[in-house]
């Protein structure tokens, strides 16, 4: 730029020895300054008015490093929601008249995610023409109704917009987007649109809304079918779990009557077991008992009794003991009482034959005392 106009690339007063620049004030002009000097700038203290004249001074210098970085700032300040509403509708004025492109997108897509809160703005009735336009052709995430709303309040003081202007932003409308409600309390109260129009879209959405019902009604006889079904099966694993308890309960009463056997059973074995102990013990008192008569020494002599009383009362039914002298020969009785006063007779021997080891065996009896009583005897040798 200084080049073209110190060596004839611009019209200058060779006369005059100021250079003048109309192109930004003061300010604006020192921050340029001070970055070509030092090559940065801080963006933090600046407004956006301020900000909005750097870049429209940063291009006229051909300082596009200088735009770039002005232009990521303003994204910055936007993502973070550090700029004030009014303040975005002044830089869409600014950037849409100077063709600012790329930063123009950024406040388009600001605006139209707050387009409900910024055109309740007074502010919003002063944006330009060209700023409307850009709006309404923009790339919208904001709804049909939410735009027509504002448009709507953007045309009530434009009494002076030609016809053709005005036709041209409502034909960025479609009808058919607007919903039923929306057309006849909002759209149709602006008489923006002949009644005609709007009623023939109405009875488009009436003709899809009865083809819904319809759908509807087929989806809901069909869900009901389903429903129908279900409600079968689910009658039938009732059914089921009710039969599965039923066996449940019966099995668990079968396991409980089992289990009362089983525990009779091992009461019976108890008992068994104790009548069997009860039964040995016995034997072995038997036992005892033999062995003690096995080992009696018997002398020779004329009538005698031994009695014997045992330590417990016991079942008996054979006994042993032994004629010490072998050349007598003896003859002898065995009684047995449970009292030592009533005695039973159990061997009964008259015969004198016996002599040494006597074993005998008799019917098993319940016996306290036992008796052998020598009833005679004689020498073997001198006979």
């Amino acid at each position: 730029y200084f080049a073209n106009m110190l060596h004839g690339g611009l019209p200058v007063d060779e006369t005059n020895n100021s250079v003048p620049l109309n192109c930004c004030d003061s300010k604006t002009f020192q921050q340029i300054m001070i970055y070509v000097w030092e090559g940065e700038i801080s963006f933090s203290d600046l407004s956006i008015q301020s900000l909005l004249g750097l870049l429209e001074a940063s291009r006229f210098f051909c300082l596009d490093s200088l735009v770039d970085g002005v232009v990521e700032y303003l994204q910055y300040l936007l993502d973070s929601q550090r700029v004030e509403f009014k303040d975005c509708l002044a830089a869409l004025d600014f950037l849409i008249l100077h063709k600012f492109v790329t930063a123009s997108d950024l406040f388009l897509k600001f605006i139209d995610q707050n387009l409900s809160s910024i055109s309740s703005l007074p502010e919003f009735d002063t944006v330009s023409e060209y700023s409307m336009q850009a709006l309404l052709k923009y790339d919208k995430t904001s709804t049909d109704i939410v735009l027509f709303t504002a448009l709507s309040k953007w045309l009530e003081n434009k009494g002076s917009l030609p016809a053709n202007v005005k036709m041209e932003m409502l034909s960025c409308f479609d009808l058919e987007q607007f919903s039923k409600n929306d057309l006849v309390k909002i759209v149709r109260k602006t008489n923006f649109f002949d009644d005609k129009d709007i009623c023939d879209v109405l009875e488009k959405h009436l003709e899809k809304l009865g083809e819904a019902v319809g759908s509807n009604e087929f989806h809901i006889e069909a869900q009901n079918k389903q429903i129908e079904a279900m409600q079968g099966q689910i009658e039938a694993q009732n059914t089921k779990i009710e039969e599965n308890e039923a066996i449940e309960e019966a099995a668990e009463e079968a396991a409980l009557e089992q289990e009362c056997r089983i525990h009779a059973q091992n009461i019976e074995i108890e008992a068994l077991k104790e009548q069997l102990q009860a039964q040995k013990k016995q034997i072995n008192e038997s036992e005892a008992t033999k062995r003690k008569l096995n080992h009696y020494y018997w002398g020779s002599g004329s009538e005698f009794e031994h009695r014997f009383k045992l330590s417990l009362e016991s079942l008996i039914n054979a006994i042993e003991f032994k004629f010490d002298d072998s050349k007598f020969r003896y003859s002898f009785t065995v009684r047995s009482s449970l009292d030592g006063v009533t005695w039973t007779d159990l061997l009964d021997c008259k015969e004198v034959e016996h002599s040494g080891q006597q074993s005998w065996h008799f019917e098993r009896r319940k016996m306290k005392f036992l008796a052998i009583k020598v009833t005679g005897s004689k020498d073997m040798y001198n006979y």
